[in-house]
């Protein structure tokens, strides 16, 4: 799975990933919300146009001292029209990562 870097920014996150060997994996942005335990990101801007307008939803929760966020999931993955393609995002990371599913 790409190293990805990601900067969050007055309801706007912007994140790109690189492979280990150093080349262009991806780049996204768009706008996104916290809410109580849920984190929702919407790419308005991807480099693999399919994932424009996907959204994903996470659990998240703050450090002891609140200075950082820790993500779990997603929980739900929908593309632009509505359409839930949770299934089909989770077997793909977990034949890469299967750590993190």
């Amino acid at each position: 799975f790409p190293v990805t870097i990601k900067v969050h920014s007055s309801g706007y996150h912007s994140m790109m990933g690189y492979e280990d060997d150093g080349k262009f994996s991806f780049a996204c942005a768009g706008p996104y919300e916290l809410d109580r335990n849920q984190y929702k990101e919407t790419f308005t801007h991807h480099s693999y146009e399919p994932w424009i307008g996907v959204t994903m939803y996470w659990k998240w929760s703050k450090s002891a001292n609140g200075d950082t966020l820790y993500f779990s999931g997603p929980s739900k993955i929908t593309r632009f029209d509505g359409q839930d393609i949770t299934h089909e995002w989770k077997e793909i990371l977990e034949r890469k990562t299967p750590q993190f599913v």
